[in-house]
C-alpha cells in the first residue's frame, strides 16, 4: 500500500493524528506493506517518528525544493503545500502502480486497505465527488456532475503519462478559484472513477449526515475529511464531527484540543450558515 500525504510544519500536529489513526485502523499483519511518503519542502523540519506507533512504519519524506514552488498562488487560507500532490511524477521511478494521495486534514475511522482493490476500469484516478459546482462548467470548463474534491485521490500511475503532471503544475501561475483542486479537475475530470464517500467524508457529506439525522456509526465511513476553512483545531464554533477529532486528539497527545476564539461577526456569520444549510438538506434536496 503506497500512500502519499502532504503537509507542512504548521500542520506537523495533524499529521500525526493521520499518521496514528491510518497505522491503528491498518492491520498489524498489513504494516509491512505500508509505505507511507511525506510530499514537504525543503525547509521542514520536524519528524513522526518520535510517536511510538510510527517508529516502525515506513515513511519516506520526499521534498518539494523553492524553486519548483516559485509559481505557486497562496492565499490567506491556503498555503503552498496545497500544490504538493502536483509532485506525485515524484513516484513515477518507484514502480508503483497505484497510489493514495491524502490531504494531511483528514482522519482515518476503519481500515482503508481496500481502496487499492477497487475496480477503477482504465481510468487514471478514483475520487469522491464534490458538491455541486454549478460555476464549474464557466470558470474551468468541468462540467459540474464531474467536479470532484482533490483531499483523495487514488492515482492509477500506469495509466497516467510522465509528462502529465509538469503540464499540471503549469496551472500553479492561474489565478484558479480552488486553486490545485481546479488543476486537478481540468486534468482528470474525464478519466475519474468516481467512488463512494466513505472515501472521502468530506463536509458536505458531514453536513448531509447532520441535519437529515443519520448516524454516523452506520455510514461505514473510512476515511472523514475536515476540508474547508473552519477547522476543528482552529475554531470555537460548531462543527459537524469535531468530537470524533477532539477526542483522537486527546488520546495521540494527552492533552485538550483548545480552540481559538472566534468573534461575535463571525459567530453570526456561522449561525447564518447553519440556517441555509439546514433549508438547503431538508427542503431543498441539494
Amino acid at each position: 500500500m503506497h500512500i502519499c500525504i502532504a503537509s507542512d510544519d504548521n500542520y506537523y500536529e495533524n499529521l500525526i493524528v493521520l499518521l496514528t489513526s491510518l497505522v491503528e485502523k491498518v492491520p498489524k499483519t498489513n504494516h509491512s506493506a505500508l509505505n507511507i511518503y511525506l510530499l514537504v519542502n525543503e525547509k521542514y523540519s520536524k519528524s513522526v517518528h518520535t510517536f511510538e506507533i510510527l517508529k516502525d512504519i515506513n515513511i519516506t519524506y520526499v521534498r518539494i525544493s523553492d524553486l519548483e514552488l516559485n509559481d505557486a498562488k497562496a492565499t490567506s487560507y491556503f498555503s503552498e503545500a496545497t500544490y504538493f500532490k502536483l509532485f506525485i511524477d515524484k513516484f513515477y521511478f518507484k514502480g508503483i502502480e497505484k497510489l493514495l494521495y491524502l490531504d494531511s486534514d483528514i482522519m482515518i475511522i476503519n481500515d482503508i486497505s481496500e481502496i487499492f482493490k477497487l475496480d477503477i476500469e482504465d481510468n487514471m484516478i478514483a475520487s469522491v465527488f464534490e458538491r455541486k459546482n454549478s460555476f464549474s462548467k464557466k470558470r474551468i470548463d468541468v462540467e459540474p456532475e464531474k467536479y470532484f474534491n482533490a483531499g483523495v485521490i487514488l492515482f492509477n500511475l500506469n495509466k497516467i503519462p510522465f509528462s502529465y503532471f509538469s503540464e499540471m503544475r503549469k496551472g500553479m501561475k492561474k489565478n484558479y478559484k480552488f486553486l490545485d483542486q481546479d488543476i486537478l479537475n481540468i486534468a482528470f475530470s474525464k478519466d475519474n472513477t468516481f467512488i463512494s464517500e466513505k472515501w472521502n467524508f468530506h463536509r458536505y457529506y458531514s453536513k448531509k449526515m447532520f441535519y437529515l439525522k443519520k448516524n454516523f456509526d452506520d455510514l461505514d465511513v473510512r476515511i472523514l475529511h475536515y476540508n474547508g476553512s473552519i477547522k476543528p483545531w482552529n475554531k470555537e464554533d460548531f462543527i459537524y464531527l469535531r468530537e470524533i477529532y477532539s477526542n483522537y486528539y486527546l488520546k495521540v497527545f494527552g492533552r485538550t484540543l483548545i480552540f481559538k476564539e472566534i468573534t461575535r461577526f463571525e459567530r453570526t456569520k456561522n449561525n447564518i450558515r447553519k440556517i441555509v444549510d439546514y433549508i438547503k438538506f431538508k427542503f431543498l434536496e441539494v
